[in-house]
């Protein structure tokens, strides 16, 4: 996440949880449910309260597309 966007660190690891838990409640192969997880956690520290940040499934999905890193070999 680019630090302009960062606006609070507060509810980041419950947003990940939230969204792990998610994942796995519905049985989303753990590599999207991870990707969830972190797009959630995104979401929420572009938000100055701990719940602003919530958003669906599938915008945390595109958040977390947005803002991944590409790894080269």
């Amino acid at each position: 996440l680019p630090v302009k966007r960062l606006v609070s660190e507060g509810g980041v690891d419950s947003a990940f949880t939230a969204g792990v838990l998610y994942g796995l409640h519905e049985q989303i192969p753990l590599s999207e449910t991870l990707r969830i997880g972190l797009g959630a956690a995104t979401a929420c520290s572009m938000d100055l309260t701990t719940s602003g940040g919530v958003r669906t499934a599938g915008k945390c999905l595109e958040i977390y597309r947005r803002y991944e890193r590409k790894l080269v070999a």
